[in-house]
């Protein structure tokens, strides 16, 4: 059988593009690995009853349907590649089969049935391809969230992925609040850039009062996504209050810290790999029980070191 040039070409770039993204992120890399690992254990307990197995597939239907939307190469795909109808199905049912294997001990695996063909069917439908769409998506968030901006352009679809994970697992003890640690571990990675210097002091002020507007926005921003699945997950789970509690301050403390690491080492846009490196060991600490107290040390000495940092831009 004869490979068409364009599919040898495309293999070539997707195996391209893994590569410069492990790259890109790092020990977060290593870090993701082993969180998947753990969603699999997850997913393998959690798939033994015929209701949850019902709540996952549902779930991951609706995921290959947001990822087929808003993909971004459907464009190119079609124009260029005649094949993109396999290469579309083999990618979605390659996201699915880890999840398809981890249901096989419960016995329960006809019920992927409808997941499996939503990936063998979605690659025969074009979604208008309007340019703006991702505008539009972003256009709840406000500008004074770039890094999230941003962040959401490049790593839409594992974001999107995690949250809808974190809503569908609220019934199950910790599930949610693992997501929801992971999804902030991904996240951190929108502050690896440091924007110019003519964003960073529009609204004047002194170093400190930037801080302070700065974590307090962010902030307010993450309870607002996260507070609602939390509160869900402690009606389905009150007996496990005061754990959630502590993970869910690690995770406040990981915002923080990263935003704080961040001005630490403010240099003018530019990026900072070996910072992104190390937030990425203070994330495993963060969900671990009184772990979180490192993280928060280190946010402590980052602060005042970033109140420093930014006095010549401030003037303070």
């Amino acid at each position: 059988m004869v490979v068409p040039s364009s599919l040898k070409a495309f293999v070539a770039l997707r195996y391209k593009q893994v590569g410069r993204l492990a790259f890109d992120l790092g020990a977060y890399a290593v870090l993701l690995f082993y969180d998947f690992l753990v969603f699999l254990n997850f997913s393998l307990f959690f798939q033994r009853d015929a209701t949850a197995t019902i709540y996952v597939t549902a779930t991951f239907t609706f995921i290959l349907i947001n990822i087929h939307f808003s993909r971004k190469d459907l464009a190119f795909l079609v124009h260029h590649v005649e094949s993109y109808k396999i290469i579309l199905s083999v990618e979605y049912l390659a996201i699915l089969f880890p999840f398809i294997v981890t249901s096989l001990p419960g016995g329960y695996t006809n019920y992927w049935s409808f997941p499996i063909l939503a990936a063998l069917v979605l690659p025969y439908y074009q979604p208008a391809l309007k340019s703006g769409t991702m505008n539009a998506w972003l256009g709840f968030i406000p500008f004074s969230l770039f890094e999230w901006r941003g962040g959401l352009r490049k790593i839409y679809g594992p974001v999107a992925l995690l949250y809808a994970g974190a809503w569908a697992g609220v019934m199950v003890p910790y599930l949610s609040i693992l997501l929801l640690w992971l999804l902030t571990t991904v996240c951190l990675s929108f502050y690896d850039f440091n924007e110019s210097i003519s964003i960073l002091t529009n609204k004047g002020g002194t170093a400190k009062y930037f801080l302070y507007q700065k974590i307090k926005l962010h902030l307010q921003w993450v309870m607002i996504f996260f507070l609602p699945i939390i509160a869900l997950h402690l009606v389905f789970n009150p007996n496990n209050v005061w754990i959630v509690v502590t993970m869910v301050a690690g995770i406040v403390v990981l915002w923080v810290f990263a935003i704080l690491a961040k001005y630490s080492h403010y240099v003018p846009e530019h990026q900072w790999i070996r910072q992104s490196n190390f937030t990425a060991v203070m994330a495993l600490l963060a969900i671990l029980p009184f772990a979180f107290v490192l993280p928060a040390g280190f946010a402590i000495y980052y602060y005042f070191k970033a109140l420093k940092n930014l006095e010549v831009y401030f003037n303070d």
